[in-house]
């Protein structure tokens, strides 16, 4: 896939606004350090931004941060927990196999449907996901963008996330 087919998937003005910012930085100096993303730069995605640190011995994601629009979701704050703490079972594995994904590949990930299953109540939305460095250049952090509300004809249904299709889109067509 190229960088313009890109632009043709996102959908919400934040999604594209935060992949306009990552795509900058990444194009120039490789993958960004945590450090060089700049709150002030995108005040807009701060309630639905979050960042979570890759557990590869336990192939397993820990929040570093979840803004307002995250933690609501999931009904708590989720700096510190792990994925597997706050994602059921049945999710888990295709959670996991997303998100190792933009590490290992490296690539982003973006997905449109089901996002989160708030109070027994299913969101839907968009989510764009780009790989993140803690220094050194190593990609061992992920971070996000997650843009949800309620879908009305869904309301109080069963979700489980295996729905939603991805699209990988490798960073080396980004340049």
């Amino acid at each position: 896939m190229t960088a313009p087919d890109l632009a043709s998937l996102l959908i919400d003005r934040r999604i594209r606004g935060f992949a306009d910012y990552w795509i900058g930085l990444y194009r120039g100096g490789g993958i960004p350090d945590r450090r060089a993303i700049d709150p002030v730069e995108i005040p807009w995605t701060l309630p639905f931004i979050w960042i979570c640190d890759y557990l590869q011995d336990r192939r397993d994601f820990r929040y570093r941060l979840a803004g307002e629009h995250i933690n609501d979701a999931f009904r708590r704050n989720l700096k510190g927990r792990t994925m597997s703490e706050i994602v059921a079972p049945e999710v888990h594995a295709n959670a996991i196999r997303r998100y190792a994904g933009v590490i290992e590949t490296p690539a982003l990930v973006h997905n449109i449907g089901p996002v989160y299953n708030h109070r027994g109540e299913t969101l839907v939305g968009e989510r764009i996901v780009f790989p993140l460095s803690s220094g050194g250049g190593r990609i061992d952090m992920i971070i996000g963008v997650t843009v949800s509300k309620l879908n009305p004809a869904r309301a109080g249904g069963v979700h489980s996330h295996t729905g939603v299709p991805d699209t990988y889109v490798p960073l080396s067509s980004l340049a």
